[in-house]
């Protein structure tokens, strides 16, 4: 007979405890190893009950002989999974407890599971006909019910290893996160760390490397160094591995997506879709490049009035050197490889500043890239705090381009780069406005999606609505009616509003609410607020004295403003210091277009809400909103300067004939 065998330990040095009694004495030095006694309880769960996932190195497994011994699922169990272990759909996946942190392996119609058990609550289920191996990532010894709340994850959501775990354990240094350069891993010489605050807990969640400005100037060096030798690389090689970063990434995201979730509060299924959609992304873009790239241009000098044919022109497009990518908190994996994938297919190389919100899900990205075997030097990551890294990184000499995407911060470096390239998109007030003749029902559809998805933290949020008066009342009502219905709690539950970034920003969105309160507005209901976590709020009768009618909340809440022309709506949307994009809702395709030439604005959504994507259009706002224009295409063309070779030849030269 096999005996029990355990890869699974705490890094604490504890092992993860299953099992408290065992029928044979074989197994029970085994079980008394493995079980949770009270002071273990209390060990364990203090260091990796809010980062239990990176607190775990491994899985351990049970064989069939001993699993066996084990008595059936309860009733209980066995009615919630029973239709769902017999379906084609769900004939092998993982049944998350959420309050239980367990595993329930299901495959074939058998059910199985081994929940980590309290003293207080020790019966251990499964059933006799029990695969091979039974597999388990993590443990609460929580006393509720069996039948409580639980979420379905596939099979591959265990085999991908959790974050700081498996293929990604060497990028963490005891609780602290390394940085990037040179192809390695790396310990930040200041010995300093900034911690990564939850904001669902309001606690520290993850620690990064704290860079100094030597090491900045190492990466630098580094980069500059490689970018010579990438630039020779052949245009299909680049193409190669970036194809090879993209499938690596999509095939490791949910340990990006749980640095999503935790570090940004980003629901959990939408922490998936980021991820997901930025190795396609990735994918597009070596194609999009190979194309582009792969294409000259000649010209020939009698084209132009007073010239023979003399000179022969040939223009190309060459890499800029060294690009500086800064991406923003609320996407820090799709709008970090939004710069980096084109910057690399164009033959450049990368320095990479991630948001502190979201670094940690940025590394574990460009560990993706390492794992892609893209040259040392080539791709770096750098962390730490913008206040000491920041302005020497934008200011830094051996940057050739900075891509940056985020507030006011923008607006300071673009006037501290000097003659570098800039691309560059910060705040938006987005407008959205809505004519008498509007379908109602999908514009209060279009208002909650782009409204309050990932609870309004989105550029491309709708931020104002300038609503015709003669509609104003059915559509408050409309969107109202929405509102109610939307989800509020935790990102691990998916829920449609969720905590928002940190409590700073809380307290500014509820600055702008008050002093909209206080002059007049009409809550459309009650606010309310715990910690981090803002209900969805709809503002009516909003005035143009009032901030939340000019500022950009970046939170869920929306305000609403009556207006009686079009023109009224036109004005009120141009007078914004921000022009990234707007929205125009009406049946007339002719009028739509004529206010969406009207709009000071770098993108008009006729009958939907603003959006970025999909990710190869144009994206670009004017006035405060940016600089440049953004999407693969012309994300490529930016990090690219044109390089012309001139053909003089001793006389004129023409075609036989």
């Amino acid at each position: 007979m096999s005996s029990w065998t355990s890869c699974v330990s705490f890094k604490c040095g504890n092992s993860l405890g299953c099992l408290n009694k065992v029928p044979t004495k074989k197994t029970d030095k085994f079980a008394r190893r493995l079980s949770f006694f009270p002071s273990q309880h209390v060990k364990c769960m203090r260091c990796t009950l809010d980062t239990r996932c990176s607190a775990l190195k491994g899985v351990f497994r049970v064989p069939a002989s001993a699993a066996a011994r084990y008595s059936d699922f309860s009733s209980q169990i066995r009615s919630v999974l029973g239709t769902l272990a017999s379906s084609v759909v769900f004939k092998s996946f993982f049944l998350i407890y959420r309050t239980k942190r367990c595993v329930a392996y299901i495959n074939d119609a058998c059910c199985h599971s081994t929940p980590n058990h309290h003293p207080e609550n020790q019966t251990n289920h499964t059933t006799p006909d029990t695969p091979p191996n039974l597999y388990f990532f993590s443990s609460n010894p929580y006393k509720n019910s069996f039948n409580s709340d639980f979420f379905i994850a596939p099979i591959s959501f265990l085999s991908s290893n959790m974050a700081g775990t498996g293929l990604f354990a060497e990028i963490l240094d005891g609780d602290v996160y390394r940085y990037y350069a040179n192809g390695e891993w790396k310990k930040s010489s200041s010995g300093k760390s900034v911690s990564i605050i939850n904001p669902t807990t309001r606690k520290t969640q993850y620690k990064v490397q704290a860079c100094s400005q030597e090491e900045v100037n190492k990466v630098m060096d580094l980069a500059k160094s490689a970018q010579k030798l990438w630039a020779k690389t052949p245009l299909w090689k680049r193409a190669e591995l970036l194809h090879k970063a993209a499938a690596i990434l999509k095939e490791h995201k949910a340990p990006i997506a749980e640095c999503l979730v935790k570090e940004i509060a980003k629901p959990a299924k939408d922490a998936v879709t980021e991820v997901v959609r930025s190795g396609d992304l990735v994918s597009y873009c070596a194609e999009e490049g190979v194309r582009i790239l792969g294409e000259g241009k000649f010209l020939v000098s009698d084209s132009f009035p007073g010239n023979e044919r003399t000179k022969y022109c040939l223009t190309s497009k060459i890499p800029l050197g060294v690009i500086l990518a800064i991406p923003p908190f609320n996407y820090p994996v799709n709008l970090a490889v939004s710069k980096i994938a084109p910057a690399l297919i164009a033959g450049n190389s990368i320095v990479l500043k991630p948001p502190t919100q979201g670094a940690v899900s940025a590394l574990h990205m460009v560990h993706c890239f390492h794992l892609a075997g893209f040259p040392k030097g080539l791709i770096n990551c750098v962390t730490g705090k913008g206040s000491e890294i920041g302005d020497f990184l934008t200011m830094h000499p051996g940057v050739n381009c900075i891509s940056f995407t985020g507030g006011d911060t923008g607006i300071a470096i673009s006037k501290k780069a000097g003659m570098i390239p800039l691309q560059m998109e910060l705040g938006g007030k987005d407008a959205c406005i809505v004519l008498e003749d509007a379908d109602l029902d999908l514009v209060a559809a279009c208002i909650i999606k782009g409204g309050f998805s990932y609870s309004g933290q989105r550029c491309t949020a709708v931020k104002v609505v300038l609503v015709m008066e003669s509609v104003a009342d059915a559509l408050v009502e409309k969107v109202k009616a929405k509102v109610a219905k939307l989800t509020v709690g935790p990102p691990e539950d998916n829920c449609d509003i969720t905590p928002v970034v940190s409590e700073s920003s809380a307290n500014f969105i509820e600055g702008l609410v008050m002093d909209a309160k206080e002059k007049g507005a009409t809550l459309c209901q009650e606010y309310k607020r715990e910690g981090n976590l803002i209900w969805p709020l709809l503002l009516d009768n909003i005035r143009p004295d009032m901030r939340i009618a000019w500022e950009e909340p970046f939170g869920p809440v929306l305000p609403v403003i009556r207006i009686n022309s079009v023109e009224e709506g036109i004005h009120h949307c141009n007078a914004s210091n921000f022009g990234l994009q707007g929205s125009v809702f009406t049946k007339d395709v002719n009028k739509a277009i004529m206010i969406s030439d009207a709009m000071e604005t770098g993108t008009v959504q006729i009958n939907s809400a603003p959006a970025r994507g999909p990710d190869h259009f144009p994206f670009q706002g004017i006035k405060d909103s940016g600089i440049g224009s953004q999407g693969i295409t012309n994300s490529i063309n930016m990090m690219t300067k044109i390089k012309t070779t001139v053909i003089n030849l001793p006389s004129p030269s023409y075609t036989m004939g």
